[in-house]
């Protein structure tokens, strides 16, 4: 059961950054620092943004060779997602927890609406966990309680 509570890329290992990508109506920005890859979502995804944020993310973990890697996922300016885009990320996301992702700190505002949609794409494996958190500092301190980032 899941635990809830309610470009270009550098060279080194420990940081590599993608510049932003624009789909119709939406768009992200991923950065990833040593074992934390921090989102950026804006707007509201498609199928094909889905698409291009999974592709991102495998990049940026690559060099992590299984290693452990969690992300904190800011959705305060993102817009939700079709119903094609929610099927992407709810088998992105448990595929991305066979390459070790471990867990994830969404920075969120107060809708319902989103908790919803993103409790929907949450893999049910015990070796994820999400929370969810108002400030991006708390998320980020959370990450480093769980041995990510810090």
């Amino acid at each position: 059961m899941k635990k809830v509570d309610h470009t270009v890329t550098s060279l080194s290992d420990t940081n590599h950054i993608m510049q932003m990508f624009s789909g119709k109506k939406g768009s992200f920005q991923l950065n990833r620092n040593g074992n934390v890859v921090e989102l950026i979502a804006l707007g509201q995804w498609d199928e094909a943004l889905a698409r291009a944020f999974l592709s991102g993310v495998e990049q940026l973990v690559k060099p992590l060779n299984g290693r452990s890697w969690a992300t904190i996922v800011d959705v305060r300016e993102w817009e939700l997602g079709t119903p094609e885009f929610q099927e992407i990320i709810t088998d992105g996301t448990q595929l991305q927890v066979a390459m070790g992702l471990r867990r994830e700190a969404y920075i969120i505002d107060a809708s319902q609406v989103k908790i919803f949609q993103i409790d929907a794409m949450m893999p049910p494996d015990p070796l994820y966990s999400a929370r969810y958190f108002q400030q991006y500092g708390d998320g980020l301190a959370w990450l480093a309680d769980e041995g990510f980032g810090g």
